[in-house]
C-alpha cells in the first residue's frame, strides 16, 4: 500500500525472542502484532483495522472503497483469509502446541489440505469470477 501510494516507510520485523520479551513487558496493547506507528506516534493495532486506516489515509484515499457493498465484499475476503490462516497456523507455527505433536499436527495438515483449503479456493474462485474491473474489486486498487 505504501509503495502504491508512493510513501516511504520503515518495515520493522521482530524475531520470536524479541517479540516474547516485548509481549511479557506489556508493550503491545492487545498482546500481539502487528502494531503500526503513525508519523505523530499514535500506535494502531489489528491487521484489518490498520489496512482500513491506511487505505483511507494514503495517497488520495482511493484504496478504500466508498461503495458499501464493495467494502462488505473486501471485509468478507479479509475475514475468510483470517479463518483460513487459523486452520493453517496450528500445524505450521512452532508457537502452537499442536505443532509439536506429530499425530495431531498431521491430522490438522490433512484436514487443511482436504477440507479447508479446497473450500476457501472454491469461494475465492467465485469471487474472482465476479470481478468488476481490472483489479479484484474495481478498477482502482483497493486494500482488499
Amino acid at each position: 500500500m505504501f509503495t502504491h501510494a508512493g510513501v516511504e516507510f520503515e518495515d520493522s520485523t521482530l524475531g520470536f525472542p524479541e517479540f516474547w520479551a516485548k509481549k511479557a513487558a506489556g508493550d503491545y496493547k492487545y498482546g500481539q502484532v502487528p502494531e503500526f506507528t503513525t508519523a505523530d506516534g499514535t500506535k494502531l493495532y489489528h491487521t484489518a483495522a490498520i489496512m482500513s486506516y491506511l487505505a483511507k489515509t494514503l495517497g488520495d484515499g482511493s484504496m478504500f472503497p466508498t461503495d458499501a457493498m464493495t467494502f462488505y465484499d473486501i471485509d468478507v475476503q479479509i475475514q475468510a483469509n483470517d479463518a483460513l490462516m487459523s486452520k493453517y497456523n496450528p500445524f505450521f507455527l512452532p508457537l502452537f502446541p499442536s505443532y509439536h505433536k506429530k499425530e495431531e499436527s498431521d491430522k490438522l495438515f490433512t484436514d487443511f489440505i482436504t477440507t479447508h483449503l479446497p473450500a476457501y479456493l472454491e469461494n475465492f474462485e467465485a469471487t474472482l469470477s465476479k470481478s468488476k474491473g481490472k483489479n479484484l474489486y474495481s478498477d482502482n486498487l483497493t486494500y482488499g
